[in-house]
């Protein structure tokens, strides 16, 4: 594998970790586990880890219903 290579992977996953704020995501993960300290930390993480997913998703579908209300506001607005 040359150097170049590398490098580019390199960059590519750095992207990728800022990007999707990986490292919050994982340092947070640790802080809410030295809190915790669970008996079966990888199930603990599963657990943490889909909570978040859902709570994400929770707030996609809130959005994605405002845009919806917006739109209809505004096209009661532009009917006047």
């Amino acid at each position: 594998m040359s150097g170049g290579n590398e490098e580019d992977q390199l960059a590519q996953c750095q992207a990728y970790v800022q990007r999707h704020n990986i490292q919050q995501l994982v340092k947070e993960a640790i802080v809410v586990l030295c809190i915790h300290k669970p008996d079966n930390p990888v199930l603990f993480l599963k657990d943490h880890f889909e909570k978040l997913n859902e709570q994400r998703a929770q707030y996609v579908r809130s959005l994605s219903m405002a845009v919806e209300v917006f739109d209809k506001v505004q096209t009661v607005k532009s009917l006047r």
